[in-house]
């Protein structure tokens, strides 16, 4: 069996580190289900949070904090196909209709740059308040 170390769960709470090593002849200690819970939280409570997803194997929730992730400016970056659009599209959408959504729509202002018009219709936030800005669609050459 071949073991790598991820991180450490000390007082309840998971961090990603490799500071840690095991020694040789340490004894090994299989995650319980909490331990598992502790791991995709990253101290993330549930009542300040919104969910984005499930993790396939554990089928744990993973959640991502209101405050901390959608108070700054946001970038998705990646090559073409790779779902940044389902990305950026999930994690709005999770924010609208959650808790949240209300006061974030009400006291903040989302601009979604979307150069290939994959957002153009309107149609994925269909029943929040958006507005549209026609762009100029223009092709660069050398």
């Amino acid at each position: 069996m071949k073991v790598r170390s991820q991180g450490v769960i000390k007082d309840g709470h998971f961090s990603l580190t490799s500071a840690v090593v095991p020694m040789v002849g340490n004894v090994l200690v299989s995650a319980s289900s909490e331990d598992i819970a502790d791991i995709f939280s990253r101290g993330v409570k549930e009542c300040e949070s919104v969910t984005i997803g499930r993790s396939l194997m554990e089928n744990q929730p993973i959640r991502i904090p209101v405050n901390d992730f959608f108070a700054s400016h946001i970038g998705i970056f990646g090559n073409t196909g790779s779902g940044k659009s389902n990305t950026l599209h999930k994690l709005y959408l999770e924010l609208f209709n959650s808790r949240y959504g209300s006061p974030a729509l009400e006291k903040s202002s989302f601009v979604i740059i979307d150069f290939n018009g994959e957002y153009g219709s309107g149609s994925a936030f269909k029943d929040h308040h958006i507005q549209l800005y026609d762009g100029v669609k223009r092709k660069i050459s050398n």
